[in-house]
């Protein structure tokens, strides 16, 4: 039989020749398998890799042989309340935090233990992964206090940049919390505490990588703005008021005007617009609402791990 479309073929094993689909080739069972791939690691059925060397995922990933393999692990830290150990570890470095997943458990007080053995293992170019049972909540927090340590990143953008990595992370509102926490009162102290044990050389140039690895679009935009903001003459201060009294009167955003200095000249200064922001849904203290008000009155305000729209 003769078809004149060659993506059918007939099998002619069998004495009445059925016509179907063409056998996959290598290349097209290939390109299959990637997205697979990627599709289960989005729904976080499989480990990701967060920055080069750093992985986060559940109890089911971390004993996974294949996966061990396939991504060469050498370190684990898992956290979780359970004390079975798996023979895939057997020729693994792991460290073990016995922890529950509630609001109550002081995870903060392990971050300084957890932060110097991944970045022991980072420098020495192994590849880790965190894990707890399901890579959700524990693990992630291990991971987010790493980045805003190591990263020179705040909590909401290291949250943030996690869950675009892992959208499935969720930690739960007490660990939230100690990482604000850990963020206001010890994260430079932790921070000078391992450049001071690894080396200033081996640690700078190992910060430097990781925070162009993790600068977002975030960053270059805020840095656009102090730019902007710096081009603004400042002999002008009551540019600012006419243009802002008008954009109450119904023209928003509020539009480039025209003023006279006092020796007549005619000058013209572009304001910046209000950037209109959406923030995350997550547990905020009274100081971040705070800021977050005053974000959509003032853009020189530093961003918070809000993304544009």
């Amino acid at each position: 039989m003769v078809t004149s479309d060659s993506s059918l073929v007939i099998d002619s094993s069998s004495p009445y020749g059925r016509i179907g689909p063409a056998p996959p080739t290598p290349s097209s069972r290939t390109h299959a398998l990637f997205s697979l791939s990627r599709f289960r690691s989005r729904l976080g059925t499989e480990m990701n890799e967060i920055i080069p060397n750093l992985y986060l995922g559940s109890l089911r990933d971390a004993t996974d042989v294949d996966q061990l393999k396939k991504h060469r692990i050498q370190y684990i830290v898992s956290v979780h309340d359970l004390t079975a150990h798996h023979p895939a570890h057997e020729n693994l470095k792991v460290l073990k935090i016995q922890l529950s997943d509630c609001s109550s458990a002081d995870i903060s007080s392990h971050f300084a233990t957890t932060n110097q053995f991944i970045h022991n293992a980072r420098l020495k170019q192994a590849a880790v992964l965190v894990h707890c049972l399901a890579g959700v909540s524990r693990s992630a927090t291990v991971v987010v206090a790493y980045l805003m340590t190591l990263c020179d990143m705040s909590f909401f953008n290291a949250l943030t940049f996690l869950s675009k990595k892992r959208p499935v992370i969720n930690p739960n509102f007490g660990f939230r919390m100690q990482l604000c926490s850990f963020a206001d009162r010890n994260m430079l102290a932790e921070r000078q505490r391992l450049r001071e044990h690894f080396g200033a050389l081996a640690f700078d140039a190992q910060w430097a990588v990781d925070r162009a690895v993790t600068r977002s679009k975030s960053d270059l935009l805020h840095d656009e703005t102090r730019l902007m903001q710096a081009s603004v003459p400042l002999s002008l201060p009551a540019a600012v008021p006419v243009a802002l009294q008008k954009s109450s009167e119904g023209d928003f955003p509020p539009k480039s005007e025209s003023v006279r200095a006092e020796n007549g000249d005619s000058l013209k200064t572009h304001l910046l617009p209000i950037r209109k922001v959406i923030a995350r849904a997550l547990p905020l203290p009274q100081s971040m609402r705070v800021q977050l008000s005053s974000l959509v009155h003032n853009p020189s305000v530093p961003e918070l791990g809000f993304i544009d729209e």
